[in-house]
């Protein structure tokens, strides 16, 4: 080797020990060169290399701290401030630099937080004091502010703290001109000189004085070049004067050379937003806030952005981050209980309404808020409302008197209340003719006949109002069967405007009163062809063609006009209705239930249809979907919250069903509907003590009712106490004698008391009703103890009155096959199949046919089928592990059969007849 190569190596070697071996001592005496010479960003790796190899030198957290402040990183100072005080620095050297950056990085309550027990200097803590005073301005405690900065203002060692504080005080009292005149009395060698700039610079912009403002925040930059928030202020000028590029400029350094800066995102977020650019100012605005910059200022720019964005959960998200502050944005707060009100949160929106100041109210807000709170039956909660919002002055005016007496009308004990509001509206504005007609109305409902009648007499004589003030006098003397008088008005109405649809609607209705359905229909056809969008004619065209030809005209007409009208949602659902009251819950579902359909604020009749047509057909999975998405729109509405729960309970989820009713039992502890929805889950998962002890929270009177004490009835049948749940299902009976109760009974009776009483009772109960549906059904299977013949002679009636009917269709068929009439069942359970092929209960009996007929092969797919949808249920597991035994797959029949969990005897007795096969 050549002893050139040799040197090299060795002066390499010296050149590689050498690199890195800078101790600490080293690094913070480059670190201060660097300072010197201004070159920061070098100075700031020097002082990190300094700290990272003695980390509890409280010297080198100062200097980095003290650096960080300068360029404005004031989050990374405000750590290494308090580090520096926790390893040792005097505080006298660390206690204002460290209050200065918490306050410059939007540590608010740190501020106020800092040596707050301890006894400082008074040449610092007068300017603690100041930092305190801003730090309760922005966390909306200015009074607290005011009498701290009243105490500064009024002290006589400290001039510039002093002037400093009476501008501020100056300022909130809107004395704006003599602050400026003020503040400029600071001098430059104050501590406060840079805040008095940043003072001068905001207050300037308040003014609207955009030149001086920018050079008052250029000045304060070059005494703190990196401070985000005076950045702010100057992008805020350039912005309100068109100088986007030069704001630009601005941001761009900033964001180099801290991209996750969260003051610099914010600044960005602010000129971005300004300029209409929603997606970057969200985008930039959420950087500043996962970086630590919570303010009240970066949540108003998210949440703004995302309300531009369409984006209502997380502007929702936003505003409650700092909903302690929003009294101080009146419109935000309106904003804010708006989207909860929209998302389900009423009793949250009534109480930011209710404890807003009056004058700050959004009446069309309250109006919503109000209505839905009687919809859900808190009359009292909107009335707490209405007469905060009736103190103050805009109450006044008729917009609002009207939509008051609205209101009221649909609160118990407030219906005069509302009329007065109503007639003073008119009173002040007689031109106001929607007030007119709904006073007019609140009249009517209110039986005040003659006077519903002369408030409209006045447009009589006018052209374009006649013929409502004819239909309202008709509509008028029709609720008080005065239906020849009514006839003359409508007439009258006709000559004033010919064919109006309301017109011909109550022609129609006065032509029904008197049994003349032809012309009534005819009238309703006449109106639905020149008015294809008015529903109540296309309604009333519906129900009085039902008994002819089953509605089909009404449905053909209503199909098309929707084809012309697809967006027409109230006609989509009026469509599905009829639908569904013709059992054709198929189309009603193709009707609403196409996901491509916009139902936006789907009501609950929309929700109910789609529900229990889904229910009809037993796609059980489809109801608890639906059910649980209505819920989560609406948590608050009590009928989604009633539905949901049934809908879990009936998918065997019933901790989870009890939980949701249980949620609205807090605020509605008597509710029936919810109660009734809980002992239902209580009584599902056999928890029937508690299902019992559940009755006592309803009121007497809800508790005496048919429907509570059926469910009585059918809880203590449950857990085996047959004479009480007898005497429940016969007071229900009493009550209100229904089918659904008389079979309860009837089955009570064969099986506990005789079979012939039990006949007896049917035949009683069908002297006084005919028998229909499944009860008739049910008696059917009760005669083939005694009676076979005319067991099968009804079931052949209930077959030709609903030939189509799934139910009956599976029942009939599981008892031919009972009684091995194994061609005819087949028959029957291949249509009850097309009707409902995702139904459990009709996959088994069609297994259970094909079992009797020897074709395993089906008859397993068909039980597998059933299980997928109902997997828990024992009886089809004993259907299924008989098929595998005669399909000889003796060994999954056995997993089968020890899945079998129930212990009622006769279960028991057939997994011991399929053991003995195996």
């Amino acid at each position: 080797m050549k002893k050139t190569t040799l040197l090299a190596s060795a002066v390499m070697l010296a050149l590689l020990s050498g690199c890195g071996s800078k101790d600490a001592t080293e690094h913070y005496s480059d670190a201060l060169s660097f300072i010197q010479n201004k070159q920061y960003s070098a100075a700031v790796i020097e002082l990190k290399s300094a700290v990272q190899q003695e980390p509890e030198n409280a010297e080198y957290r100062l200097a980095l701290g003290l650096l960080q402040l300068q360029i404005g990183d004031s989050i990374s100072a405000e750590k290494e401030l308090a580090r520096a005080l926790s390893y040792g620095t005097d505080k006298h050297k660390v206690a204002l630099p460290l209050v200065r950056s918490s306050y410059q990085a939007g540590d608010y309550q740190a501020v106020l937080a800092h040596f707050s027990d301890e006894t400082l200097p008074p040449e610092q803590q007068v300017y603690i004091d100041v930092y305190r005073a801003l730090a309760q301005l922005e966390l909306g405690d200015a009074e607290a502010a005011i009498a701290l900065f009243d105490q500064l203002a009024t002290q006589n060692n400290f001039s510039d703290a002093a002037i400093y504080a009476q501008a501020h005080l100056l300022i909130a009292n809107r004395n704006n001109s003599q602050a400026l005149e003020i503040i400029n009395q600071v001098q430059p060698d104050s501590l406060l000189y840079a805040e008095a700039l940043f003072l001068q610079g905001r207050t300037q912009l308040a003014e609207e004085q955009h030149a001086a403002s920018i050079e008052s925040m250029r000045n304060y930059l070059t005494m703190v070049p990196n401070n985000l928030q005076a950045r702010l202020m100057l992008t805020q000028n350039l912005v309100s004067t068109e100088q986007f590029d030069l704001a630009d400029k601005e941001l761009a350094l900033l964001l180099k050379a801290f991209p996750n800066q969260p003051f610099t995102n914010y600044l960005k977020a602010v000129l971005e937003y300004e300029r209409e650019n929603y997606t970057l100012a969200k985008e930039h605005v959420e950087k500043a806030i996962n970086n630590g910059l919570r303010n009240t200022s970066a949540r108003i720019i998210a949440a703004l952005a995302s309300l531009h964005l369409g984006l209502e959960s997380q502007t929702l998200n936003h505003l409650s981050a700092i909903q302690n502050q929003l009294p101080q944005y009146p419109p935000l707060q309106n904003l804010y209980a708006s989207l909860q009100l929209k998302s389900g949160q009423l009793d949250q929106a009534q109480a930011i309404l209710v404890n807003q100041d009056p004058q700050a109210m959004d009446y069309k807000l309250l109006a919503a808020t109000s209505f839905q709170l009687i919809k859900q039956g808190s009359g009292s909660a909107a009335q707490e409302l209405i007469a905060k919002y009736e103190l103050s002055e805009n109450s006044k005016d008729v917009a609002s008197m009207t939509t008051l007496g609205l209101l009221k009308m649909g609160i118990d004990g407030q219906e005069s209340s509302g009329l007065r509001d109503l007639e003073q509206a008119l009173q002040l504005d007689p031109s106001q003719s929607q007030t007119r007609v709904v006073l007019a109305i609140s009249y009517l409902r209110q039986k005040e006949y003659d006077k519903a009648s002369a408030i409209v007499d006045e447009w009589l004589t006018d052209e374009k109002l006649a013929v409502v003030g004819y239909n309202l006098k008709a509509y008028g003397a029709m609720l008080q069967k005065q239906f020849d008088e009514a006839e003359v008005f409508l007439q009258q109405a006709q000559q004033a405007t010919a064919d109006q649809p309301f017109t011909l609607l109550l022609q129609a209705l006065v032509a029904g009163t008197k049994s003349d359905f032809v012309q009534a229909k005819q009238l309703l056809v006449r109106s639905i062809e020149k008015h294809p969008s008015y529903l109540p004619a296309l309604q009333q065209y519906y129900a009085l063609s039902k008994d002819d030809d089953k509605g089909a005209d009404a449905i053909k007409r209503a199909g098309a006009i929707l084809k012309d009208n697809p967006g027409n949602n109230a006609l989509r659902l009026t469509l599905a209705r009829m639908y569904y009251q013709q059992q054709e819950f198929k189309k009603a579902i193709e009707v609403i239930g196409d996901p491509s359909v916009n139902m936006v604020n789907a009501t609950a009749a929309y929700w109910l249809t789609l529900i229990d047509s889904h229910a009809q057909l037993g796609n059980q999975k489809e109801v608890l979907a639906l059910s649980e998405r209505w819920y989560q729109q609406e948590p608050e509405n009590l009928r989604a919250a009633y539905f949901y729960a049934t809908s879990l309970s009936l998918a065997k989820r019933h901790a989870e069903a009890i939980n949701v009713a249980d949620k609205q039992l807090v605020k509605h502890p008597k509710n029936p509907m919810l109660l009734r929805s809980k002992i239902m889950a209580l009584s599902e998962s056999k928890d029937y003590t508690k299902a019992l002890d559940s009755f006592k929270s309803l009121t007497e009177q809800d508790a005496a009712t048919a429907e509570m004490q059926f469910l009585k009835g059918r809880v203590l049948f449950l857990n085996g106490q047959i004479p009480p749940a007898i005497a429940a299902f016969n007071q229900s009976y009493q009550l209100a004698p229904t089918d659904q109760t008389a079979m309860f009974i009837a089955e009570i009776y064969s099986k506990d008391y005789s079979h012939q009483r039990a006949v007896e009772f049917l035949e009683g109960h069908f002297s006084k009703a005919q028998a229909s549906g499944n009860l008739k059904l049910f008696y059917a299977n009760l005669l083939l103890e005694s009676d076979k013949k005319k067991a099968f002679g009804l079931y052949d009636e209930i077959l030709q009155a609903s030939p189509d009917n799934y139910i009956i269709l599976n029942n009939y068929a599981w008892i031919l096959a009972e009684q091995n009439q194994l061609p005819e069942a087949k028959q029957h359970i291949e249509k009850a199949i097309k009707q409902a092929p995702k139904h459990p209960d009709v996959l088994d009996t069609y297994g259970k046919v094909l079992m009797k007929m020897d074709n395993l092969p089906d008859a397993i797919k068909a039980f597998e089928q059933s299980l997928a949808i109902r997997p828990e249920n024992d009886l089809v597991k004993l259907n299924y592990a008989e098929a595998l035994v005669r399909a000889d797959n003796k060994s999954k029949a056995k997993t089968v059969l020890a899945n079998v969990k129930s212990r009622d005897a006769e279960v028991i007795k057939r997994v011991d007849a399929i053991n003995s096969m195996l």
